[in-house]
């Protein structure tokens, strides 16, 4: 009977594992599918524009530098400035993916790669249970001995203690590493952020001394 339960209870978390991976899996195509956009928009259409924005600046404190007084330098100083952060800002923007994007894309393809392989091992379960209702409807048709029934449960116990024993493993390996590939890339991202900061401060300040 406790043989029985086991193996209703594992059928069970297998199963519910099985949803599981079906579900992850889907949503890590979607997050690898986000990040791939993003590092191309940080390379592409986020580099341009920043770039193009400190191109304009640019071109204004040059223009301020035809007809310069004295009095107006700092203005004109301020906003050559100004176009360089902003071009200096387009270039963190074209290196960032390789901090934050590019290392969560490595986890995300190394676990869609775990996950292929899981589908497989849950159909290894499910014809082992299979196999043990087939065995004790026999038995209760008095087609099989109980001995035989009984080898056949114990060997499915065996299958569903390895699958669960796999499971387990499977979630506490998921938590360790992709905390650590989000912390990574969380912390990434502040610090891709605190330098554009810096840079703004840099430049804000330059008004302070007009």
């Amino acid at each position: 009977m406790g043989t029985d339960l086991d193996v209703s209870r594992g059928d069970q978390e297998v199963d519910q594992f099985g949803r599981f991976v079906k579900s992850m899996d889907d949503n890590m195509l979607k997050l690898k599918a986000r990040c791939q956009e993003h590092c191309e928009q940080h390379s592409g259409i986020f580099t341009k524009e920043y770039q193009k924005i400190g191109q304009v600046f640019t071109k204004l404190s040059e223009t301020f530098a035809m007809e310069e007084k004295s009095y107006a330098r700092p203005i004109t100083e301020a906003f050559g400035q100004t176009g360089r952060t902003y071009e200096t800002v387009a270039k963190l923007y074209e290196d960032q993916p390789k901090n934050d994007l590019l290392p969560l894309l490595d986890v995300i393809r190394e676990y869609l790669g775990i996950l292929s392989t899981y589908p497989d091992i849950v159909e290894v379960h499910k014809d082992s249970a299979q196999k043990i209702q087939q065995c004790k409807k026999l038995k209760e048709e008095e087609k099989m001995a109980e001995a035989d029934v009984t080898e056949i449960v114990e060997r499915g116990s065996v299958i569903t203690a390895s699958v669960l024993s796999e499971i387990n493993h499977f979630h506490s390996e998921r938590v360790v590493d992709l905390k650590g590939a989000m912390q990574n890339f969380l912390q990434a991202q502040i610090a891709f952020h605190e330098q554009i900061i810096g840079n703004l401060r840099e430049a804000l300040g330059k008004y302070d001394q007009c």
